[in-house]
């Protein structure tokens, strides 16, 4: 095997890891997402509410997404969560991350969903968007693809 040959089956080899790693995360997110549309609502109370830039580096853009912690209370316990949804709502402009911190400010009560079986998992906005199923076919597409490099490789 020469040395292209085995750079070329490592890159592979570390695409299809990545690949795997994204697609496991994509789908997590997915099936909670999914999950919560049973989730139960609860009153909770913002603890942090705020813009945050995201993804910054000298080759790109800033993205920006509403950061929320909140705390609530299920069961004399006192929980506390950060999850805004399950979609990812980064966005290039600061003001489309402003307007989903609307009306959401420290101290404030808002609703949130938590899971009746795990009381630690909650998010402000329940259920799913088209973006997810979009993320897990993107990176299932891509991770195939990897595959069939490997096995025509390995031929």
């Amino acid at each position: 095997m020469s040395a292209g040959d085995e750079y070329y089956i490592h890159s592979l080899l570390a695409a299809f890891i990545m690949l795997l790693i994204m697609l496991i995360i994509s789908a997590l997110k997915l099936m909670r997402g999914v999950a919560s549309r049973e989730w139960k609502p609860i009153e909770a109370t913002v603890i942090k509410a705020q813009v945050t830039r995201d993804f910054v580096d000298e080759d790109s853009e800033p993205s920006f997404s509403p950061t929320i912690h909140y705390s609530y209370v299920v069961g004399g316990r006192i929980f506390r969560g950060k999850t805004y949804s399950f979609k990812w709502v980064g966005n290039p402009n600061y003001g489309h991350a402003t307007n989903l911190l609307r009306g959401i400010s420290e101290g404030k009560k808002i609703r949130v969903y938590f899971n009746p079986r795990n009381p630690k998992q909650s998010v402000v906005i329940p259920g799913v968007h088209s973006e997810n199923y979009y993320a897990v076919v993107f990176v299932l597409s891509f991770l195939l693809l990897a595959v069939w490099k490997i096995i025509e490789y390995a031929k």
